[in-house]
């Protein structure tokens, strides 16, 4: 089943209208298509600074037990912290198996995939040096670029890493995975760009390549939606869901696609559709309820989710979308109820953890509030670079008398090019405590409007009723 799913030299309010405006402009459609995500991340704070997902370092030995070993010891002991260890144990493999990329590119893909971005940048760069004619190399820049919202940029690595000779140990496996890695670079760089035409032809031709995956078949169905052609559109997520019933029948999926572009009234005629021929799959009323939280319809979202638990549907998304819930109708015992037990599932989950922090932080006492700084703290050290996290760490050591560090954090946080409502939110009520009134003003004014904006924000409601309570004590 797949789901909808700072201190500076300039003034603060300055430096925060720029970087902020330079978020809120980009038009919806223009938004690139990150796999088969829901139309709202349940997770609530999607951070494109998050862990990328580089290129495999072990392709090309699977037939080499003792360099897999070697790379399984080097994850371990990057796991524990020790990037020397890691190190050595890579070049070990590299001395076994010479078909495998440089150990510091090896290096540099694991410090990315685990969210250490300056350092994984750090030793791609001397590995540009070193090795400046691995295309390797220029796939990882590639992807670094679209990260950083730099679509010229990645654009200019694809190309780089097409245009270079593969290295002559690469087996023909590794050739055309690298082959493929171009092609897909190229295509999410249309997708940036919101290239529809181009997207769809590059699209085309990896469908025609590979006619049974279902999955790049539905992705290549969302571009066909983006560029208008919504009934070619709806023939793909048809084809994507007969090769593979765990994918959304086709009339969610467009439901999803209309939900993404603000376009409500088409969105609800097609979960009707949904409902017609899909009554009894827990997945069309569990993805309907994520739409209605999005548009925070909060009465309807929650009968929707009833309804996918009485259908059978047990899973930490349900879980993590009913604490949304809860949070939004101001449950703080639900949404803690519903939190805690996606993290007794998944410990690491950090998106859960930093939900629980900002439920447990507003309920003042010592125990909660000592609580909810343990947790977002863990959760900082999880997700270190998300925007996000740091704004609920920021709020969190506010709340419990690290006034300062607070601060500086959720104003680093709310600067970030990635800043969502959340960040603004809880950095104009602390300025606000503050008596900061100048710079609060600021603040509200562009979360203002932020919380106009279609995206999935559960605290929009209080926001809502945060600053209308602060317009009429305003003089």
């Amino acid at each position: 089943m797949s789901h909808i799913l700072g201190n500076s030299r300039t003034p603060f309010a300055c430096v925060l209208l720029a970087v902020t405006s330079l978020v809120v402009s980009v038009p919806v459609d223009a938004a690139p298509i990150e796999g088969r995500e829901p139309v709202i991340d349940v997770a609530d704070d999607a951070s494109p600074t998050e862990p990328l997902n580089p290129l495999p370092i072990d392709e090309g030995a699977s037939e080499m037990p003792e360099s897999l070993a070697d790379i399984q010891a080097a994850r371990a002991a990057l796991a524990q912290g020790n990037i020397e260890a890691c190190h050595e144990k890579l070049r070990a493999a590299y001395a076994k198996s010479p078909n495998l990329p440089p150990p510091k590119l090896m290096l540099a893909r694991m410090l990315l995939a685990v969210g250490q971005i300056g350092r994984g940048r750090a030793f791609l760069e001397e590995e540009a040096v070193a090795h400046p004619n691995h295309p390797d190399v220029y796939l990882l820049f590639g992807r670094l670029a679209l990260a950083d919202g730099h679509a010229t940029d990645a654009a200019l690595h694809f190309a780089k890493a097409e245009s270079l000779p593969t290295p002559k140990n690469w087996n023909d496996g590794q050739r055309e995975h690298h082959a493929q890695a171009c092609l897909e670079g190229k295509t999410q760089v249309a997708e940036r760009r919101g290239d529809w035409a181009e997207a769809m032809k590059l699209y085309q031709d990896q469908v025609d390549a590979h006619p049974k995956d279902a999955q790049l078949r539905d992705r290549y169905a969302m571009v066909l939606f983006r560029a208008g052609e919504l009934d070619r559109a709806f023939e793909q997520f048809d084809l994507a869901y007969l090769q593979d019933k765990t994918m959304n029948p086709p009339e969610i999926s467009m439901a999803v696609m209309y939900v993404r572009q603000a376009r409500y009234e088409q969105a609800d005629e097609w979960f009707a559709k949904a409902f017609e021929k899909h009554e009894d799959d827990p997945a069309v009323h569990f993805e309907h309820s994520i739409a209605m939280l999005y548009q925070d319809r909060t009465e309807e979202a929650a009968a929707s989710a009833a309804q996918a638990q009485e259908l059978g549907m047990t899973s930490s998304l349900l879980d993590m979308h009913l604490g949304l819930i809860a949070m939004q109708q101001g449950n703080a015992a639900a949404a803690e109820r519903q939190f805690q037990k996606v993290l007794d599932d998944s410990p690491d989950n950090a998106n859960a953890m930093t939900k629980l922090a900002l439920v447990l932080v507003e309920q003042g006492d010592d125990a909660s509030q000592s609580r909810a700084l343990k947790i977002a703290e863990e959760a900082g050290k999880k997700s270190p670079n998300s925007p996000e996290v740091a704004a609920v760490l920021g709020w969190v050591l506010y709340r419990t008398g690290k006034k300062e560090e607070g601060e500086n954090l959720l104003r680093a946080a709310a600067t970030h090019g990635s800043s969502n409502p959340l960040s603004l939110f809880l950095l104009a009520r602390l300025l606000m405590l503050e008596e900061k009134s100048a710079d609060a003003q600021q603040v509200a004014g562009i979360l203002r409007e932020q919380l106009d904006r279609p995206g999935l924000f559960v605290l929009r409601p209080a926001a809502r009723k945060w600053l209308e309570s602060m317009h009429r004590e305003s003089p």
